[in-house]
């Protein structure tokens, strides 16, 4: 394998040089899948307590079949339903179970 100068400046320059830029949105969202269960990552705390995943909407090819429960990890179960916008999420009132990272565990029939 044949590696030029300009591509060790190249990765030196993007690896060497940069951050994690702190600009997550509440819409930012990594998914992980682990059997029938779909954790959703939401990469800020929406303020409004309220979550719209467009990729989960009805008839979606990443979500085949029903949703059959939502949970927010430490917090229990959310208030949900799946329109052809998307899978619609309430957030408990009284439930913040970590200020930086919050997960939804979906399960999928």
């Amino acid at each position: 394998m044949y590696i030029n100068r300009f591509d060790i400046l190249s990765a030196q320059s993007s690896i060497y040089v940069s951050f994690c830029a702190p600009y997550y949105t509440s819409a930012d969202i990594r998914f992980v899948k682990k059997g029938k269960y779909l954790y959703a990552h939401i990469m800020k705390w929406p303020s409004d307590r309220k979550i719209q995943i467009k990729s989960l909407a009805t008839g979606s090819p990443y979500c085949k079949g029903e949703i059959e429960k939502v949970e927010l990890l430490g917090g229990g179960k959310a208030k949900f339903r799946r329109t052809s916008k998307g899978l619609l999420i309430d957030l408990p009132k009284d439930k913040t179970p970590n200020p930086i990272s919050l997960v939804l565990k979906i399960t999928n029939r």
